[in-house]
């Protein structure tokens, strides 16, 4: 599995490092972990992205995007959560994992709880 950031969002020869990556190694070979956070930050839509990448993505990792590239809990930020489970559901993704790098000085346990409870409203367990 290959776990991305913002940096495979630039462009080399008009393709990103992401894709190149992608097509340099078959899905059976090197799977992905899509992170909607890195996607957001590195300027890439998350949701058209775990659609771009079906069938290689068997997780991906949650976290939001807030005001001033600060990473939140998710539903704390601005991400576009619908149109990501959206995609996730249609692209058989097996596991959503919230990842939880950075609290901005917040405890921990009330950033996943916050990430939890936003899952919950919206119908995961």
């Amino acid at each position: 599995m290959y776990h991305h950031h913002d940096m495979e969002m630039q462009k080399i020869n008009g393709e990103t490092i992401l894709r190149k990556i992608a097509a340099d190694f078959s899905p059976e070979i090197l799977g992905l972990t899509l992170d909607t956070y890195w996607l957001q930050k590195g300027g890439v839509d998350p949701a058209a992205s775990i659609r771009e990448f079906a069938g290689r993505i068997p997780c991906i990792h949650l976290k939001d995007y807030g005001y001033g590239a600060t990473m939140e809990s998710v539903g704390s930020g601005n991400l576009n959560w619908d149109a990501i489970f959206a995609a996730a559901e249609d692209s058989k993704v097996d596991y959503m994992l919230v990842e939880q790098d950075n609290c901005n000085g917040l405890d921990p346990f009330d950033c996943l709880k916050s990430s939890y409870d936003f899952l919950k409203a919206n119908g995961f367990n």
